[in-house]
């Protein structure tokens, strides 16, 4: 039972040249059970229903009779009515007053549900940019006791007045969205001046507490911030002011207005909640179920990633009711829902409603889906149906509707095989419609783990952007599962056969060109100067495709491969033998040789390097990320090495005197030693370097090498398992904040990271990263239990697993 303290310790503060009583909160004075339940309040903002009603509006029920709007909402399961109060509105409207208040009380009572109290304490609309002083208050405008002591009374005598009628609200706003100075005398944004604001939100406060204590009653006090981002800051400057006796943190969100996307509004809630030791509420947002106008009356609201559709409307608030859960906040009440055209007029416009494309009512009285979001028993449906794709992207759709990818629907996934290049694209929900397009930030609100291979645009627009090897690829969106999933698509492999490769024409022996991917195919080959060509099906002579079929269909081949002009029109490789890359590009129509790894490596043994003068665990590897270029990191010291092209074979060595016959320029830290052996002698400053032989542009140079903090990932699910040992696999800093290592992983196991060798508080497990806004191989997830270690769920074998911290990514390549 939640026990209600309210507390009246009085302190002098000065302002100008005044000095008045400010009411703070570290004393209770009164001690009251709070019958209050801890129940979720899935409410609505009513405050103009009573005047739609005599404007001649109409509502229906889900069964599509006409009823009463109060007894509509409270039979979908509305459980809070908000509505606001204007001091004295009659110079342009006669709604909203205490006599209008009065009666969406009573009747919101007589359904059952309870009330939020919204004191605006201004003639018209209080916001964060306007809060404008009553026109009765003007006269002490500039006098903060006098004004305090007008603003008490007033939420008393309010307050008094309901409880004598039986109408006394379960909850009272103290202000409407008071995030800049209260009570102003004129309209515009004003900074706070912290100690009149206390003063005066405190009596309003104080207020509210002394109504509870006369009546016996637990009146709540809500304080209301529009936007998460500004309640943050609003209620640390509050709590440091002394602004403490409260008991709601109500928040206003609407994406249109905020920084904030539906998918981080927990993190907001739960900061607010924990901070201040409040219950916290998202006590106004509303989202378009069209984009269409009823009326000549301006919409304010328009569409932000959720379509503005029923479906998106009601996907929209199903999302944001999740997050509020998750950050443990106790409601959501949806801004007037019942604010439907009629021929009355608004402040702004002569007729209509400037929400009419955001109510829970559509144009002829219906309910919209997203009038379900005020019930607890609703289940979403998860089946789907056809979606549409488009954008450069897709470069078979395009921009343009005529050439849409439909995306088909099997019940609960959609899924289609689909072109991709590297450029943006996003779906819709309707086709030929704009307004419902599904981005990438939509899926991320609704909890779907994405493929790594799409990443978000920070556009306007909410796209999607590819980033892989273009081509065909299974698209498969899964709704039950929240998944995206790209798998590419490949084509059959190819068969090589010649004398040009090792397993000259031998089928047992062919070399295998395989498709990483549609219409490409490659594979890493050995060629010395001869013939080949390629075979479609294994042991048929009759699929062979030689060098004048792939002239013939017009490609670009490379210079390294000609026709041999033999019967058979074969290739003929008349290159340096080698190794090389052979792609065979169906997209684009090539085909090309490039170097890539693995290409032989070079080791160096001496005293100058680490090893010393034997092959070992610590001898320096130095491979060859591309041809012609070998390059390590190394710690030298004073002394003579020389490189080995074979590890363990001493008549490998290429030495100074080798480089230099071969025209390299060689950096002027090392020379020759000067024995028979004419060994690299080091005569720089010992330390740690990058040694780089550059036999493209004849070089060997040395820079100074700055190594970068490790990782180390410890489990069962990696090798050495649980402790620091020679297995523990060490993740090097490649790059500034880019750790990367090749590493056996175990299905089902368990690991983290550490910071330091052999320090087990220096670790980040998974929840780490994601606290951190990564986004995570889908093939981990988090362990449940204490440590929220990695639990690795793909198939058990060798890995790349890359951290970036630049882009915030944990990727695993097989």
């Amino acid at each position: 039972m939640i026990k209600y303290l309210a507390f009246s310790l009085l302190i002098s503060m000065s302002v100008g040249c005044e000095t008045y009583e400010v009411i703070n909160t570290e004393t209770p004075d009164i001690n009251l059970e709070n019958s209050f339940e801890q129940k979720f309040y899935n409410g609505s903002d009513l405050s103009y229903v009573n005047e739609m009603l005599d404007c001649g509006a109409t509502y229906k029920d889900f069964a599509g009779n006409e009823a009463n709007p109060y007894k509509i909402f409270s039979d979908a399961g509305n459980n809070l009515v908000r509505v606001r109060l204007w001091n004295e509105p009659s110079a342009w409207t006669a709604y909203s007053n205490i006599e209008d208040v009065e009666k969406t009380i009573s009747s919101s009572k007589a359904e059952g549900m309870d009330v939020l109290l919204d004191f605006h304490y201004s003639d018209t609309w209080a916001d964060p940019d306007d809060q404008v002083i009553p026109s009765a208050w003007l006269d002490v405008v500039d006098d903060t006791e006098a004004l305090g002591e007008r603003l008490y009374n007033y939420t008393y005598e309010t307050l008094d007045n309901l409880a004598s009628k039986d109408l006394l609200p379960e909850i009272v706003q103290v202000g409407n969205e008071i995030n800049t100075n209260i009570l102003n005398r004129e309209a515009g944004s004003v900074d706070i001046d912290w100690d009149r604001n206390t003063f005066l939100i405190n009596k309003g406060i104080q207020a509210v507490r002394d109504i509870s204590k006369k009546h016996d009653a637990r009146v709540q006090i809500m304080l209301h911030i529009a936007q998460p981002e500004n309640a943050l800051w609003w209620f640390e400057k509050a709590n440091e002011n002394g602004i403490v006796n409260y008991d709601w943190i109500g928040v206003s969100y609407y994406p249109k207005w905020s920084d904030y996307q539906v998918s981080d509004v927990s993190d907001a809630i739960v900061t607010l909640g924990s901070s201040y030791n409040k219950k916290v509420m998202i006590v106004e947002t509303a989202y378009p179920f069209t984009t269409e106008n009823a009326d000549g009356a301006n919409n304010i609201l328009e569409k932000t990633v959720y379509p503005a559709t029923q479906k998106g409307q009601l996907e929209f608030l199903l999302d944001l009711k999740r997050e509020i859960k998750e950050g443990n906040g106790f409601g959501l009440v949806y801004w007037e829902p019942a604010w439907v055209s009629t021929g009355c007029g608004t402040l702004f416009a002569d007729a209509g409603s400037h929400w009419d494309n955001a109510t829970l009512f559509d144009n002829d009285g219906n309910t919209t889906l997203g009038m379900n979001i005020f019930n607890e028993d609703y289940v979403p449906d998860t089946t789907c149906s056809s979606i549409w794709a488009l954008g450069d992207g897709v470069p078979d759709a395009l921009w343009n509707w005529d050439n849409a990818i439909e995306i088909p629907c099997d019940g609960t996934s959609n899924t289609i095989e689909v072109n991709l290049a590297e450029n943006n694209f996003r779906f819709f929900q309707t086709e030929g419609d704009w307004a419902s397009g599904l981005g990438y930030q939509y899926f991320i609100n609704r909890g779907y783990a994405i493929d790594p291979k799409l990443k978000g645009v920070a556009d306007g627009d909410d796209n999607f952007v590819f980033e892989g090897t273009p081509g065909l690829y299974n698209l498969e969106i899964n709704h039950q599962e929240k998944t995206i999933v790209l798998t590419p698509v490949i084509s059959d492999p190819y068969y090589a056969l010649g004398d040009a490769l090792p397993g000259g024409w031998n089928f047992d022996e062919a070399t295998l060109i395989e498709s990483p991917i549609f219409g490409v195919r490659k594979a890493t080959v050995n060629l010395s100067p001869g013939t080949f060509r390629f075979f479609t099906v294994k042991d048929d002579w009759s699929s062979s495709l030689n060098y004048a079929y792939f002239a013939d269909q017009g490609y670009t081949i490379d210079a390294n491969l000609i026709n041999a002009g033999d019967g058979d029109q074969n290739f003929r490789f008349i290159g340096n033998t080698g190794e090389y890359v052979l792609e065979i590009n169906d997209l684009d129509k090539t085909i090309t040789l490039s170097g890539s790894g693995p290409f032989p490596s070079l080791w160096a043994v001496g005293d100058a390097v680490p090893g010393g003068w034997g092959f070992n665990d610590d001898t320096v590897e130095f491979k060859q990320t591309f041809s012609g270029v070998w390059k390590a990191n190394l710690e030298l010291n004073a002394g003579v090495f020389r490189f080995f092209q074979t590890f363990g074979t001493w008549d490998t060595n290429n030495n100074y005197a080798y480089y230099l016959a071969e025209g390299f320029d060689i950096d002027a830290n090392f020379e020759n030693d000067g024995t028979g052996d004419e060994n690299f002698r080091f005569i720089g400053t010992p330390g740690l370097y990058t040694l780089t032989i550059n036999a493209n542009s004849k070089k060997i140079t040395l820079e100074e090498f700055e190594a970068l903090p490790s990782l180390w990932a410890v489990g069962d699910a990696v090798p050495g398992g649980w402790g620091f040992n020679d297995d523990t696999v060490e993740f090097p800093q490649v790059s500034e904040n880019v750790w990367t290592a090749e590493i056996a992983l175990s299905n089902g196991g368990l690991f983290r990271f550490f910071q330091t060798f052999g320090t087990w508080d220096t670790n980040n497990n998974y929840a780490f990263y994601a606290g951190e806004g990564y986004t995570i191989d889908p093939d981990f997830s988090e362990q449940d239990a204490a440590d929220k270690n990695f639990v690795f769920n793909g198939a058990t074998g060798l890995y790349t697993l890359t951290i970036d911290g630049n882009d915030k990514t944990i990727t695993l390549e097989p």
